[in-house]
């Protein structure tokens, strides 16, 4: 599972929460942090986004929780 986040709104507050519960309640959910995918808003937001899908690939993610702030 990976977490992607704009860096706008409490991301870094409310992903180790999520990550925390996760890994509860599944013992062999491995996740990987907004970190690793940098902030998706901004001047290269264009460029980020559009490696999402070899970024995730290689990384060997199923799933994404994606928190962006309106």
């Amino acid at each position: 599972m990976a977490f992607l986040w704009d860096y706008l709104f409490r991301g870094d507050e409310l992903f180790p929460i999520l990550a925390e519960q996760l890994t509860e309640r599944f013992s062999d959910i491995e996740i990987v942090g907004f970190v690793e995918f940098g902030n998706l808003h901004g001047a290269d937001e264009k460029e980020r986004v559009g490696r999402l899908p070899d970024d995730l690939r290689s990384r060997g993610v199923d799933a994404v929780v994606s928190g962006m702030g309106c």
